[in-house]
């Protein structure tokens, strides 16, 4: 196992994580999103990693991106970034089959020891994405009531919201 820095070459990898853990995570019946919702989001996966590693080629100031690889996969991913001097937990995703509690904790571990100087964290979650919130809560994060938001997925179909803060 090989926790590091994120690397151009691992966008494909990256797609991969984001994708598997979107069709995972986010179709949901009481907000209309659909397995096909999720797909056509990712369905060119050479523009996604083109767009990904031009992103990481850039110079993006106050973004930190991390990977796990096991047997040359990408495994997990997750993106912290600085906006307006507020530390924000802006992508935390793990493959499905790695998805196991030890895996969870070794990884929140690891963000929190890389951004200890921070007082106040923040992340957002789908209020439907009980698991997440659930596990949120256990290290400190509580929910900021009525900062509800929606993340546009397809034509009239987004993902509700939560922003929660430790």
């Amino acid at each position: 196992m090989q926790i590091r820095k994120i690397l151009p070459t691992d966008a494909s990898g990256v797609y991969e994580v984001v994708k598997n853990t979107w069709l995972q995570t986010y179709p949901n019946t009481e907000f209309g999103i659909t397995q096909d919702d999720i797909l056509q989001k990712f369905a060119d996966k050479n523009k996604y990693v083109n767009n990904f590693q031009e992103k990481l080629s850039q110079d993006i100031q106050n973004k930190n991106w991390w990977v796990c690889i096991i047997n040359s996969q990408v495994v997990w991913v997750f993106l912290s970034q600085i906006i307006e001097e507020k530390l924000y937990l802006k992508v935390l995703y793990v493959m499905p089959d790695f998805q196991w509690i030890w895996v969870w904790k070794a990884l929140i571990n690891i963000f929190f020891e890389n951004y200890k100087d921070y007082n106040e964290i923040y992340l957002w979650v789908a209020v439907y994405n009980t698991k997440a919130i659930n596990f949120y809560k256990k290290y400190w994060f509580e929910i900021i009531p009525w900062s509800e938001s929606f993340h546009k997925i397809a034509e009239n179909k987004s993902i509700p919201n939560i922003l929660m803060k430790k």
